[in-house]
C-alpha cells in the first residue's frame, strides 16, 4: 500500500529540487523513436493519458461505458498488423496495457490529442494509470481464455445520490438493468474485478433516469456451450480452469445485486458517495439461472478440492503433466460406482488454495505453448508443490528461476551503483541491499518519477518506511534484489533526508521498521551475512537506522 499523501508532498519538494531535471525512460525513448518514425515494427504504442467524465456523456454522441477514445493516427498505429479481428463495433478495436486483464475498445476522434488516449476516471482506475502519465498500449485479440460469457455477476451502488434520507429508497427492475447493461456491454471484453459507472435511461427507469450506478464484477461465467478449447498431444479437447474475463453476448445472463457495506469510494476520488439506498425487483429469477450455469459440470471435468475445503474445476486430460495427480484421477475414475457414471468426480488433495491456483494456471499456459513467467517467490512456494504432484515441467522451471537468482548476487562499491544510474538505470540502496527496480517504474502505484527522483544515489530505507503503510511491499523485495553495497563503502551512502535538504529533522527509519525489514530480508541476503556485514561498520560511519 502507497501512502499516496506522503508521496504527492515529498515528491512535489523533490521535483521543485530537482531543478527541471530530466531523465530518460525506456517509454520516453519508445515516444521518441515513434515520434521519428523508427518504431513501425513494435507492437506497443506510448500515449499519454488524458482523463474526462465519469459517466458517458448523453445525447446522440454517447460513449459507451468500455470504450476509449484515440487520435486517428494512434488508431491506425494500433491497427497496424493485427489483421483478422473481428471488432465489436464498426471500426473499433480492442487495446489494453500490455499484461493488463482490463481490455477496452478504441474508437478514433480527432478531438484527441495526438499521441493521447481518453479515459474515462474508472477505467483510469481499472487500468491503474495516472492522468497525464505516459504508458505503453497494444492490441488485444480474444483467445480462448477470453471466450463468449455466458453469465455475468455484479454488485451495484448509487453514485452521488441526492440527499433523500426522508423518501423511500429507489426502486429498479432487475431485468430493465440487466437489459441495459447486456445492450452496452454487447461486444466488449469485461474482466472480473472490473468497475463500471452506469447511467441508467429510458422509460423503465422514470423515477430513477439520470441516476448513476457504479457497478463492480464479482465473476465471469463462461459460455459453455460454445466455450472454445485447445488440444492436448493426443487430441483430446482441453478446457481452461480458469476464466476471468470475456465477450459479452446476447445470451450472456447477468445478476446485479446490493452489497453491504457499500465500496469504499477511494475506488473513485474523495469527492464522490455510493450509497445502498435502492432496492432491486425481480432478480430471483437470474439468480436461479446463474446458479444452474455454475453447478453445470463440463464434460470430463474433475473438481479438485485442496486442503482447506475450496475446490476447482479442471478438465481430466488438463491435469496429465502433474504424473502423481494423474495417476490418482484414473484410480479414482476406475474406482467409481458403476451406477453413478455422471457423477463429477471430487479429488481431495494436500496442496492450499493459493498454490493449486497458480499450478493450475501454469498448466493452462503450458497448453497454449506458453511459459507462464515466475518471480522468485513464486517459485519458492510452488517447487515443493510441482514435487508433490508429479509435475516435472514446473518443477524444472522453478529451479531455473532460483538458479537465476543465486547467480546474480554480488557485492557492488558505491561508485558502481552511481555510475549505473547515470546511464540511465534505477539502482536503489536501502540498509545497504542493492535493488534494481527499474521495470518495477510503469507499475508502480505512486507513479513511475517519485523513485528515481527520490531514492536514486541515496539509502532510501526512510522512504519505503514513510510511503508504504503495509508490510506486504516486502514481498517484492527479493524480486529485485541484486547484492549488497560493500561494507567499507556503507559509510560514504547518503541519507534521502540529507539529499533533499531536510537535515536530521526528519529522521531515520524506525528501529521497529528495520527489525521487520531485517527479520524478512536477512535469509535471503548474499551469505544470509547482512546482519553481520552491518556489525562490521567502523565505529562511526552512517546507519540507515
Amino acid at each position: 500500500m502507497v501512502n499516496f499523501k506522503a508521496s504527492s508532498h515529498a515528491g512535489a519538494h523533490a521535483r521543485s529540487l530537482a531543478g527541471g531535471e530530466k531523465e530518460t525512460r525506456k517509454l520516453d525513448k519508445l515516444a521518441i523513436s515513434q515520434q521519428h518514425g523508427h518504431a513501425d515494427d513494435l507492437a506497443a504504442l506510448v500515449l499519454k493519458v488524458q482523463c474526462v467524465e465519469i459517466e458517458p456523456s448523453g445525447g446522440a454522441d454517447a460513449r459507451p461505458i468500455k470504450t476509449c477514445v484515440v487520435s486517428p493516427e494512434a488508431y491506425a498505429r494500433l491497427a497496424q498488423g493485427a489483421g483478422g479481428l473481428a471488432a465489436p463495433r464498426s471500426g473499433a478495436l480492442y487495446v489494453r496495457r500490455p499484461g493488463s486483464d482490463c481490455v477496452l475498445t478504441a474508437r478514433a476522434s480527432a478531438a484527441v490529442d495526438a499521441g493521447a488516449i481518453a479515459l474515462t476516471e474508472v477505467q483510469c482506475r481499472n487500468l491503474r494509470v495516472c492522468a497525464h502519465e505516459q504508458y505503453a498500449w497494444e492490441r488485444f485479440e480474444p483467445d480462448a481464455a477470453a471466450g463468449a460469457l455466458g453469465g455475468l455477476l455484479l454488485e451495484a451502488w448509487l453514485l452521488n445520490p441526492a440527499d433523500s434520507s426522508a423518501e423511500a429508497p429507489l426502486e429498479l427492475d432487475a431485468h430493465a438493468l440487466c437489459v441495459q447493461l447486456r445492450r452496452e456491454l454487447f461486444g466488449h471484453v469485461i474482466c472480473a474485478a472490473e468497475i463500471l459507472a452506469l447511467a441508467l435511461r429510458g422509460q423503465p427507469f422514470e423515477r430513477a433516469n439520470g441516476v448513476r450506478l457504479v457497478l463492480r464484477v464479482t465473476d465471469v461465467l463462461p459460455d459453455r456451450s460454445r466455450e472454445p478449447a485447445a488440444a492436448d498431444d493426443e487430441g483430446e479437447s482441453v478446457a481452461p480452469p480458469h476464466v476471468w474475463r470475456g465477450v459479452v453476448s446476447a445470451e450472456t445472463l447477468m445478476l446485479v445485486s446490493r452489497l453491504e457495506p457499500p465500496l469504499s469510494s477511494g475506488a473513485l476520488d474523495g469527492h464522490r458517495q455510493l450509497s445502498t439506498r435502492f432496492e432491486l425487483r425481480g432478480a430471483d429469477d437470474a439468480r436461479a439461472r446463474i446458479d444452474a450455469l455454475r453447478a453445470a459440470p463440463r464434460k470430463g471435468e474433475v473438481r479438485l478440492v485442496c486442503n482447506d475445503g475450496e475446490w476447482f474445476p479442471a478438465h481430466a486430460s488438463l491435469l496429465k503433466p502433474c504424473i502423481a495427480l494423474n495417476r490418482a484421477v484414473r484410480h479414482a475414475l476406475g474406482a467409481r460406482a458403476a451406477d453413478a457414471p455422471g457423477d463429477v468426480l471430487h479429488l481431495h488433495i494436500a496442496v492450499d488454495t493459493l498454490s493449486l491456483d497458480k499450478v493450475l494456471l501454469h498448466l493452462e499456459a503450458a497448453v497454449r505453448a506458453h511459459e507462464a513467467p515466475l518471480d522468485i517467490a513464486t517459485a519458492e512456494q510452488l517447487r515443493p508443490v510441482g514435487t508433490k504432484l508429479g509435475y516435472r515441467a514446473l518443477v524444472e522451471q522453478c529451479d531455473r528461476v532460483l538458479g537465476d537468482f543465486a547467480a546474480r548476487l554480488r557485492v557492488f562499491s558505491w561508485a558502481e551503483v552511481v555510475e549505473h544510474n547515470a546511464r540511465g538505470g534505477c539502482w536503489i540502496v536501502m540498509d545497504g541491499m542493492v535493488l534494481d527496480v527499474e521495470r518495477w517504474l510503469p507499475e508502480h502505484p505512486g507513479g513511475e518519477h517519485i523513485i528515481p527522483q527520490q531514492a536514486r544515489n541515496v539509502d532510501s530505507t526512510v522512504w519505503f518506511e514513510l510511503y508504504h503503510a503495509s508490510r506486504e511491499s516486502f514481498t517484492y523485495i527479493k524480486e529485485f534484489y541484486v547484492g549488497e553495497i560493500c561494507a567499507e563503502d556503507l559509510h560514504a551512502v547518503p541519507r534521502a533526508t540529507d539529499a533533499l535538504g531536510f537535515g536530521n529533522a526528519a529522521g531515520t527509519a524506525s528501529s521497529e521498521f528495520m527489525q521487520q525489514l531485517r527479520g524478512f530480508c536477512d535469509p535471503f541476503r548474499i551469505g544470509n551475512s547482512g546482519a553481520a556485514q552491518r556489525d562490521a561498520q567502523p565505529v562511526g560511519t552512517y546507519k540507515s537506522f
